[in-house]
């Protein structure tokens, strides 16, 4: 297992400040994952994500043989509070950089065979990784939304990915993105998604609840 973080990107002028971590190295990675965190992320909260991000890693790697590789990608200006994340600039703006990055990661790949790459977005992050879908250029295989009262579109058909979109309930260990105000919510039937159920009490963390189902999706068993 690599035990390495690696620093992918750095910012500390831009909004909040931005950080791109990684834990293992995603050039040589067999199953990738990016989690997009949302409001207030940033330089201040990266020990956060990070440990969302070794939640993510150990699970996965507890699941499969092959090397794994998760980002924390708090790579945007996120919103500071609920009433800033009412308005969607924010990750459209996101959306280009995450499209960007995602290409980088894939012309770095140094593996047999493509990556298996999923982002994961949190509460707001999940706009953020629903404008990149539906763009089309986004170059992934899933998309998780965890904690999210909206994808920015009205059907995961929308969401122009070749492997699944995953949900899991908007009202469990979401960032206070509002309700009702960027579209319908991801986790209910008529959206389309397979929607994750917990399985664990949160500690606070919002994967910990979902940790066995998100490994399953990282590394393609879901």
């Amino acid at each position: 297992m690599d035990e390495r973080y690696l620093v992918l990107g750095f910012q500390p002028m831009s909004g909040n400040g931005q950080a791109t971590v990684a834990r293992g190295n995603p050039d040589q990675a067999t199953y990738t994952a990016i989690y997009v965190p949302g409001i207030g992320s940033g330089l201040s909260s990266i020990g956060t994500h990070l440990k969302s991000a070794e939640l993510l890693h150990q699970q996965a790697s507890s699941q499969t043989t092959e090397p794994v590789s998760v980002i924390a990608w708090a790579g945007y200006d996120a919103p500071r509070s609920p009433r800033d994340a009412g308005s969607s600039s924010r990750a459209d703006a996101a959306a280009v950089a995450l499209v960007g990055f995602v290409a980088g990661i894939r012309a770095t790949h140094e593996g047999p065979r493509p990556a298996r790459i999923s982002v994961i977005g949190h509460g707001y992050g999940g706009l953020v990784i629903g404008a990149a879908a539906k763009s089309g250029s986004l170059d992934v295989d899933n998309l998780v939304f965890l904690g999210c009262p909206s994808a920015g579109v009205d059907h995961a058909s929308n969401l122009r990915v070749p492997g699944g979109v995953f949900a899991t309930s908007a009202e469990n260990n979401d960032d206070g993105t509002p309700f009702g105000v960027h579209g319908p919510r991801p986790d209910t039937p008529d959206f389309g998604a397979h929607v994750i159920k917990p399985v664990a009490r949160s500690d606070g963390d919002p994967v910990t609840p979902y940790l066995p189902a998100l490994g399953h999706v990282i590394v393609g068993q879901a």
